[in-house]
C-alpha cells in the first residue's frame, strides 16, 4: 500500500487559511458531506484526456451488458453490489496479478491508449461502432461495458526481443502470460497467431499493438494503487433490434434513454461512495471518474471537450 498523506479536517481556522490546511486538517470525518474546495482541486489536479496515447486501463466489473460473444449475463453476476465489491477490492489492494483468496496466479490484463487495433478494422460484431471517435476503451471487446481502473503503466517495460523469439517456439492459448515473464515487464497477450507480427513490429523499431479484438496486454505484476489514474464507469449497452443488427452489424447499442442516464448516474454515486469510504483517512489517494465518452463526471462535471480545453490552457500555462 502507497503511504497516503493525513487528511483534512472539515473547518480550517482564519489563520490556518493563510497558509494552507495542516497535516492535520485533511481528514472526511463524514463521507456523505460535501467535499471541501481543497480535495475537490487536489482531485482536479489529477484529471486526464481518457484516450491519452499510453495511458492504460482494466475492465474490473461487468456492468450487465457484456459485448463479448453475445453474451448477456445474469443479474446475480451483474448487479451494482457485485460491482462495488470488485472496485473496492480495487481501490484497497490495487490490481493484483494473484488473487488473494486462492493464490492462484491470475495476470493483470489490460490495454493500452495508441497500441489498440484500430476497431473498425476488426470485423467483429458484438461492438456498438455506430459512434466514432470516441476514446479507445469505449470500444474494446474486454472494456465496453464494464468498469474500468486507467493507470499511469511507465513502470512497466515491454519485454524484448529475446523473449518472444524464445516464446514464438512454444504453442500456447490465449489469454496465459507466458512462462518467464518477469515482475516489471508486461507482453501482448499471447495470441498464436501474433508471434511473427510482434516479432516482425520490434525489429523494425516500431511500438507493438494488440492486433486481435480479444488481445491486449498482460503482465504478472501488481498495479499499485499509486498509479491509478481514474475510474471510467461502462457505457450503458442494450440488445441491439433486429433492424439495428442489419442496419449497423452489431449485437449492442449505446443505450441513451432516460434509464441508462439514471443507471450510469448511479455508477458514479457508488464509485464516489466507495472511493471516499476506502480513502477518508487519506484523500490524496482520490481520483476522478469519467464516463466511457471521456465526459468528466466527478469531482466536477464537465463535457469531454471541455476537458481537453481545461488540459490545454493548463498545457500552455506552464
Amino acid at each position: 500500500m502507497p503511504e497516503r498523506e493525513p487528511s483534512f479536517e472539515p473547518e480550517i481556522s482564519a489563520q490556518e487559511s493563510v497558509s494552507g490546511p495542516t497535516p492535520e486538517q485533511l481528514k472526511m470525518e463524514n463521507v456523505e458531506t460535501e467535499l471541501l474546495p481543497e480535495i475537490v482541486e487536489m482531485v482536479m489536479e489529477k484529471v486526464r484526456d481518457i484516450n491519452e496515447k499510453d495511458i492504460a486501463y482494466s475492465g474490473v466489473a461487468r456492468s450487465g451488458v457484456e459485448p463479448t460473444f453475445g453474451l448477456q449475463l445474469s443479474p446475480e453476476i451483474s448487479d451494482m453490489e457485485s460491482g462495488e465489491k470488485a472496485l473496492k477490492s480495487v481501490l484497497q489492494d490495487g490490481l493484483l496479478s494473484v488473487s488473494k483468496e486462492d493464490s492462484i496466479p491470475h495476470n493483470v490484463y489490460f490495454n493500452i491508449n495508441g497500441r489498440c487495433k484500430n476497431i473498425y478494422e476488426q470485423g467483429v460484431s458484438d461492438f456498438p461502432i455506430t459512434e466514432k471517435d470516441k476514446p479507445q476503451v469505449y470500444y474494446g471487446r474486454f472494456s465496453a461495458g464494464r468498469l474500468n481502473i486507467m493507470f499511469d503503466m511507465s513502470f512497466l517495460k515491454e519485454a524484448d526481443l529475446d523473449f518472444y523469439l524464445h516464446h514464438s517456439k512454444n504453442p500456447r492459448g490465449h489469454s496465459v502470460a507466458a512462462e518467464g515473464l518477469k515482475k516489471g515487464q508486461y507482453m501482448v497477450n499471447p495470441s498464436p497467431e501474433d508471434a511473427s507480427v510482434v516479432i516482425d513490429t520490434i525489429r523494425n523499431g516500431q511500438e507493438t499493438e494488440s492486433y486481435a479484438p480479444g488481445t491486449g496486454f498482460v503482465t504478472c505484476s501488481d498495479i499499485d494503487q499509486k498509479y491509478f489514474l481514474g475510474v471510467v464507469v461502462p457505457a450503458i449497452l442494450r440488445a441491439a433490434t433486429d433492424q439495428e443488427r442489419e442496419q449497423y452489424g452489431t449485437s449492442y447499442i449505446i443505450d441513451d434513454s432516460k434509464d441508462a442516464e439514471t443507471k450510469k448516474q448511479e455508477y458514479v454515486k457508488m464509485v464516489e461512495k466507495t472511493m471516499l469510504e476506502i480513502y477518508k483517512d487519506g484523500p490524496n489517494m482520490l481520483i476522478p471518474v469519467y464516463d466511457a465518452e471521456g465526459n468528466l463526471l466527478w469531482p466536477k462535471q464537465m463535457t469531454y471537450d471541455e476537458v481537453k480545453s481545461l488540459l490545454e490552457k493548463k498545457k500552455e500555462n506552464k
